[in-house]
């Protein structure tokens, strides 16, 4: 069965004392802020049913974005694969190889500014009846369309005053962007949830 849609996450778990006998341990970017600690990041890929397609362990210093091409070689996905991942991966040079090796991409943007039109957006529910604002555009030769998706859930939560910490207070993110690669010759149904027209 090919291959169709890769989501690529990583994660990492730190070792309590020196990690001697682990070559791969070390220190880095600690997720549960054990900077303390000597770590080792892991990486899993999944297919479009949830099963494992590959894993592997990095040092605990890698840069998660360094981590993605060598991942996706090694799996043999066909051009045109949908490669679902998340923003500390998605740096501009993986995208620019992912348009290069002719995959799609479904990822939050790393973009600071967001052009979220609520005019333009339709409501849709959520899987737990939460109503979620969504707007499509196209960028200007047609080749990805961006998705914005803007939650007052989400917004409350995030400008909540217990969010702030030590003074510094919390700058909300009020849209979260996604966006996909979508090759010139094909329509984007099948990587949107919901037509938007």
């Amino acid at each position: 069965m090919p291959v169709t849609v890769t989501l690529y996450d990583l994660t990492n778990t730190y070792f309590e004392g020196t990690a001697a006998g682990n070559a791969k341990a070390a220190r880095g970017h600690s997720k549960e802020k054990r900077s303390d600690c000597p770590l080792v990041t892991l990486g899993l890929v999944l297919d479009a049913g949830g099963f494992v397609r590959r894993s592997r362990m990095f040092a605990g210093n890698v840069a998660e974005s360094s981590t993605l091409q060598g991942i996706l070689k090694g799996l043999a996905a066909p051009p045109d694969a949908l490669v679902i991942m998340d923003a500390a991966i998605a740096t501009e040079a993986n995208i620019v190889w992912l348009k290069e090796q002719k995959y799609r991409y479904l990822v939050v943007s790393r973009e600071r500014s967001r052009q979220f039109d609520p005019d333009q957006a339709i409501n849709t529910l959520t899987a737990s009846n939460e109503t979620i604002r969504l707007q499509r555009v196209m960028n200007g030769d047609s080749t990805e369309v961006r998705l914005y998706c803007h939650s007052s859930g989400r917004e409350t939560k995030e400008t909540a005053p217990d969010l702030r910490r030590a003074g510094n207070q919390r700058v909300a993110r009020r849209d979260q962007e996604t966006y996909c690669l979508i090759p010139p010759r094909r329509d984007c149904s099948a990587t949107r949830p919901m037509d938007m027209a």
